[in-house]
């Protein structure tokens, strides 16, 4: 007679991020809509955010960690201006990005990957941090920003935990929590 069968963990593929409000992602659309429809797939509206640490399939045992390390999280809300598109070519990806990265921006990411080490064993990416969104998947080139779009600016105040879904009509990012960020002492 055979013995119990072991059911696997449930995984969950996982990622920290940015995440835009309303009015940043109606500029996002907006700019979406005015891209040159070159070949590939322009990511869904809703979909649209910026990766600070992907982890890929985690078992849900990991999610306290994950909650710690969201609690620990050190930073105040911050603006970044998204003004350049690019392509990376490997990839075959249409990104948007930001010229100037903002230094809080650089120290959340570099916080947040620190956090990930020691307090999960989470090991680090060693490829160095390119702030972008992407824009569209199996991009062939990249194109010019649209003359009538002025640059993005956005109002960064939270990081979120995302869940990546697979479903009958593709991916869908779903946040599944949230931390605000707040000045706390010792900032400036």
């Amino acid at each position: 007679m055979p013995g119990p069968q072991l059911i696997p963990p449930r995984t969950r593929r996982l990622f920290f991020a940015l995440w835009p409000d309303a009015a940043t992602r109606a500029c996002l659309s907006a700019l979406l809509e005015a891209l040159p429809k070159e070949g590939g797939r322009d990511v869904r509206t809703e979909n649209l955010h910026l990766t600070l640490a992907f982890l890929g399939e985690c078992e849900e045992s990991l999610l306290p960690c994950l909650d710690e390390v969201g609690d620990a999280l050190e930073g105040r809300p911050f603006e970044m201006q998204f003004d350049e598109i690019g392509h990376f070519n490997r990839a075959r990806v249409l990104w948007l990005g930001v010229s100037q990265p903002p230094e809080p921006l650089l120290a959340l990411q570099a916080g947040l990957a620190s956090q990930l080490a020691s307090r999960c064993g989470l090991p680090r990416d060693e490829r160095p941090f390119a702030p972008h969104l992407t824009l569209r998947r199996d991009a062939r080139h990249a194109v010019p920003w649209p003359r009538d779009i002025a640059p993005i600016v956005w109002k960064v105040d939270g990081v979120v935990l995302v869940e990546s879904v697979s479903g009958p009509h593709g991916v869908h990012y779903e946040p599944i929590r949230t931390w605000p960020l707040t000045c706390a002492a010792g900032c400036g």
